[in-house]
C-alpha cells in the first residue's frame, strides 16, 4: 500500500475491540472520532486508505491485535481481474457516522487516487507493464464513475469537504512521463468532483510536483484558525498546501487551483 505520509492514526490500543472492525458501526466510527479528532476543527473519514480498495474486492488484513486496516497483499495479479466497483463495504455506517458527526463540527471526506488503489490490491510489476501498453484506459473510466458516486455519497449525508489524494502519484516514484499521466488521470477526476460544490482539499504531494505551467497557483497566507473559514467559502474550487491531517496544528499556505 503506498501509505500517506500524513496518515496519523498510529495507535488504537485502547480500541481492541473495535479496531479490528472500525467500520461495522456507525458507534465505532463516532467513539474513535471523538477520540482520536477531539481537538481538530473538523472530523476526517473514512480513518484508513482501504476503503476504495474493498470496492473492488481487495482482502484487507486482519488480527486480533488492534490495528489501522490496510492491504497485506496483492489481491489481484492484473487489472483485467478486477469487477466492476461495486457497492462498498460498510458505506452505510460511514456515512450514518457523517451525518451525525456533521451535526457537530464539519467533516472532511478522504477520498483515495486510482494509482494507488490499483497497486495496493493488484501485482505493481503487471500493473505498470500494462500502463505502458495503454490497456488501463477502461479501468481508469470505471474508477473516474466509481469515486464520484463515492464522494457524492458523502457529500449527500452531510460531509462538507472533501479531501482527495494518491500518495504514489509523484515524480520521484513514477518519473515525469508517467506522472505526466497520471496527472491528467487525477485532474479529470477533481474536474468531476467540482460538482458536487463542495471544497476539494488536494494532497500537496501531488501539487509540489505540477509544473507551474500545468496550473495557475495563487498563495495566500493563513492561520489553523482561518483556513476552515477559507476552505468553507471555496465552492467547487481545489485548495492544497497544507496536509489535511495538520489542519488543527500547523500554520502553512494555501494554494487555490483556479
Amino acid at each position: 500500500m503506498n501509505r500517506c505520509p500524513g496518515e496519523d492514526i498510529q495507535d488504537i490500543s485502547e480500541f481492541t475491540a473495535i479496531s479490528a472492525n472500525i467500520y461495522d458501526s456507525a458507534e465505532n466510527i463516532i467513539m474513535l472520532a471523538h477520540k482520536l479528532q477531539k481537538d481538530d476543527l473538523a472530523y476526517s473519514l473514512p480513518f484508513c486508505q482501504t476503503i476504495e480498495g474493498q470496492a473492488y474486492g481487495g482482502r484487507i488484513y486482519t488480527s486480533e491485535k488492534p490495528a489501522i486496516p490496510k492491504f497485506p497483499k496483492e489481491t489481484y495479479q492484473t487489472v483485467d481481474e478486477l469487477p466492476s466497483p461495486f457497492l462498498v463495504p460498510h458505506i452505510d455506517t460511514i456515512n450514518q457516522a457523517i451525518t451525525i458527526l456533521a451535526s457537530e463540527k464539519p467533516v472532511i471526506a478522504n477520498l483515495m487516487g486510482p494509482i494507488s488503489v490499483f497497486t495496493s490490491i493488484c501485482n505493481n510489476a503487471r500493473f505498470y507493464r500494462d500502463w505502458r501498453k495503454d490497456k488501463l484506459t477502461h479501468a481508469f473510466t470505471n474508477y473516474r464513475k466509481f469515486i464520484f458516486r463515492l464522494a457524492k455519497s458523502y457529500v449527500n449525508s452531510g460531509a462538507t469537504i472533501l479531501s482527495y489524494s494518491d500518495p504514489c502519484v509523484t515524480k520521484g516514484i513514477l518519473g515525469n512521463k508517467y506522472f505526466a499521466k497520471a496527472a491528467t488521470i487525477n485532474l479529470n477526476i477533481l474536474d468531476d468532483l467540482k460538482k458536487l460544490e463542495v471544497p476539494i482539499h488536494l494532497c500537496p504531494r501531488f501539487i509540489d510536483d505540477l509544473n507551474e505551467e500545468d496550473t495557475q497557483k495563487e498563495v495566500i497566507g493563513f492561520t489553523k484558525d482561518t483556513y476552515m473559514n477559507l476552505i468553507s467559502k471555496s465552492k467547487g474550487e481545489i485548495v492544497s498546501g497544507s496536509c489535511i491531517k495538520s489542519l488543527a496544528h500547523k500554520k502553512d499556505h494555501i494554494i487555490y487551483i483556479k
